[in-house]
């Protein structure tokens, strides 16, 4: 085969694949003077199956078989392929790994399992090194997770109905009070819920994807009840002025 009709460049991009596995190998390059025997070597490294035991064919980009490789002692340049064209390998050996799915199903591996006994007999593991840093700093000592206090500004929110209108305290932005109450999506104690007039806000009524009340996107907001007063708030006109600096 001459392979001056390819400009000096002798080398392809193939990809490989297998009759029993999932994977697809892309892009392995190629040269067009090696050996099928050769590239047989190269598919067992990758996929198990020995060369006596599996065929080889050539596809094109669409999937359809071009050639059968099964001259061991011909280049690859005989078959002429092309960029992108795959080998796939066809195991022919009924009791192969491959075959069984041994090399994708990571399920069939024995995985091992450390008791804590063992654990604890190692002398530079996680926890040792934990209880070490305790000793010498306790200021790093782990500390017991604090429980979140529910009441936590509740007298405060007790001053507040749904439907009142509200006015923030640091930007002058008003709305309406649409829900009361704790959002453990936030943080701890009480919060209240605003649909705020214009588009000011951060959510639709949602923390975190939980929804607490409707309002259209970018009209709602949760502040804590220090931070709005309830009383008689008329929408702002277009005369009226305020700090839009609000979260």
């Amino acid at each position: 085969m001459n392979f001056s009709s390819f400009g000096g460049n002798t080398t392809v991009k193939i990809d490989l694949s297998h009759s029993n596995l999932n994977i697809r190998i892309p892009e392995v390059r190629l040269d067009m003077h090696d050996k099928i025997s050769s590239i047989k070597d190269l598919c067992e490294k990758r996929f198990g199956t020995t060369t006596a035991n599996m065929r080889l064919v050539l596809q094109d980009t669409n999937g359809n078989a071009v050639a059968t490789l099964s001259d061991d002692n011909s280049t690859l340049g005989y078959y002429s392929p092309q960029d992108h064209y795959c080998i796939h390998v066809v195991d022919l050996d009924p009791n192969s790994a491959a075959r069984a799915k041994e090399l994708e199903d990571v399920s069939q591996i024995d995985k091992y399992e450390m008791s804590e006994a063992d654990y604890d007999k190692l002398p530079n593991s996680v926890r040792k090194f934990k209880e070490r840093l305790a000793q010498t700093h306790p200021e790093f000592a782990s500390k017991p997770k604090e429980e979140k206090d529910e009441a936590f500004l509740a007298g405060e929110a007790s001053g507040f109905e749904v439907g009142k209108r509200v006015r923030l305290n640091e930007s002058g932005h008003r709305g309406e009070v649409k829900f009361i109450g704790l959002v453990p999506e936030l943080d701890q104690g009480w919060w209240i819920g605003i649909k705020l007039d214009e588009p000011f806000g951060k959510n639709d009524g949602s923390a975190k994807g939980v929804k607490y009340f409707d309002c259209p996107p970018s009209f709602g907001m949760f502040v804590r009840p220090t931070k709005c007063q309830q009383g008689d708030f008329p929408e702002i006109g277009l005369d009226d002025e305020f700090d839009d600096d609000e979260l």
